[in-house]
């Protein structure tokens, strides 16, 4: 069963109004349009939110302003559909969403898209939402997702996706890190989970076996030691302290941050102990760098031997001359998981042009596009592609993909980790101890104006 999109508030009927009597030439080109203040009234609103539907009109091309002399219907020949994309997570590469947007505007002449990209910090004002031009479309990552769907700013697309995204077409898992109590608010592009990078040549030099199997512990910090060279400025192990990666060595050795109920347990003696273990591996076993420099860029000019990463790591190293790497899966326990990574595209909620967005979004997830993320090497496509997941490095995320486990529970838990994630910068640089940046955490958890920018709080 398809879901109706259908305009439902004042703004979306105003909206629809003009295009409508501007389609059927009740307003002919060139010919001025009431003006706010008279439309503010026969429609009973605001007259910033009537300002907000004209710009998104002007924008489209159906309407432009004459400065003094208000606002008019654009001639036909100048009219075009403006698709507005809010754009929240830079993973994607900037060549893939220029060819993803230039394919769509190919087979759509009509259509032209503007894209706009922001922060998340940005994206934390409390006024940005009611600042910004209406978008149609919004690109997060799983872990904005929570609170955008809490916020409202995410429509219900769950009709268009049991009728459009079949099981036997698409990887389930992804879905549901954009899903709320049965409700799917986002369509993933690409997934990966939390995996290690190996240097082969590193591996090679220093007489060790790589392997299939998750490393032990003791075993992972044994390899470590071996392919650590100070001389040559080269490290065994890399970490980051970003809030999607640093959490999940946590996970890793059975010690999240939070409860079955989503809770911040941060607090417990075994998230202590792992802390102070990933302290251990800079400061007292010195086979990783701070976690604070770029991991990424030392692995991509050989200077580390294993990265913690994700899939969207490989066409960064695609382009590395004389890097050759394996994924395996990262250390510890197996029945333990790891954390599961995901970007995807929603349709804004107030969006006037919901069929169109979700045109779009089919696009995205089509076998055309999907097989090109593949050939590009860029993590793992939603879209099975059975015929092409042969290589080793998508088999590996595939069959990670399965015991992983998203890191944010809900929003809170986001709130949390970038908390904490910011109070650990001390910890990391070996200033603070352990006590004291949790009971820092623990205080400033309980401060309603944190010194810092946290999103959508």
């Amino acid at each position: 069963m398809f879901m109706e999109f259908k305009a439902t508030t004042k703004s979306d009927q105003l909206h629809d109004f003009l295009k409508q009597e501007i389609q059927k030439e009740v307003f002919k080109p060139l010919q001025r349009i009431p003006s706010e203040r008279i439309l503010a009234e026969d429609f009973h609103l605001a007259r910033p939110t009537v300002h907000k539907v004209l710009s998104n009109l002007v924008a489209e091309g159906i309407l432009y302003r004459k400065l003094g002399q208000g606002t008019f219907v654009a001639s036909q020949s100048s009219q075009k559909t403006i698709l507005s994309i809010c754009i929240l997570t830079p993973s994607l590469q900037p060549e893939c969403v220029k060819n993803l947007f230039e394919l769509f505007e190919q087979k759509h002449p009509k259509v032209e898209i503007k894209t706009h990209y922001f922060s998340a910090q940005e994206a934390a004002n409390a006024d940005f939402w009611r600042r910004q031009p209406g978008f149609d479309l919004l690109m997060v990552g799983e872990f904005m997702a929570g609170s955008l769907i809490q916020r409202g700013i995410l429509a219900d697309l769950t009709g268009r996706v049991d009728a459009d995204c079949k099981p036997d077409l698409f990887r389930s898992i992804p879905f549901s890190l954009f899903s709320k109590e049965g409700s799917c608010y986002a369509v993933p592009i690409a997934a990966s989970p939390i995996v290690l990078f190996c240097n082969c040549r590193l591996f090679r030099e220093a007489g060790v076996s790589i392997g299939t199997e998750p490393m032990t512990w003791e075993d992972f910090l044994e390899k470590a030691r071996r392919l650590t060279d100070p001389a040559k400025g080269q490290y065994g192990f890399a970490f980051s302290n970003h809030r999607n990666r640093w959490p999940v060595l946590l996970m890793k050795r059975g010690a999240s941050i939070f409860d079955a109920t989503g809770a911040c347990v941060a607090d417990r003696p075994a998230v202590r102990e792992a802390l102070q273990w990933c302290l251990d591996l800079v400061w007292r076993h010195q086979v990783a760098p701070s976690p604070l420099i770029d991991a990424n860029q030392l692995f991509a000019r050989g200077k580390v031997a294993m990265l913690m990463g994700t899939g969207y790591c490989m066409p960064l190293f695609k382009h590395c001359a004389g890097l050759e790497y394996e994924i395996v899966p990262m250390p510890g326990n197996p029945a333990e998981p790891t954390g599961l990574m995901s970007m995807g595209f929603g349709i804004a909620e107030e969006s006037p042009r919901k069929e169109l967005a979700w045109d779009f979004i089919l696009q995205v997830v089509s076998e055309e596009v999907q097989t090109s993320l593949y050939r590009a090497n860029y993590a793992l496509p939603v879209r099975k592609i059975p015929q092409q997941d042969q290589s080793p490095e998508f088999q590996m995320l595939d069959r990670e993909m399965s015991r992983s486990h998203p890191i944010y529970p809900g929003p809170e838990s986001y709130r949390a980790i970038e908390m904490l994630t910011e109070e650990l910068k001390l910890f990391w640089a070996n200033t603070q101890s352990v006590d004291d940046v949790l009971s820092a955490f623990e205080n400033m958890r309980g401060d309603p104006s944190p010194s810092f920018s946290i999103p959508f709080q």
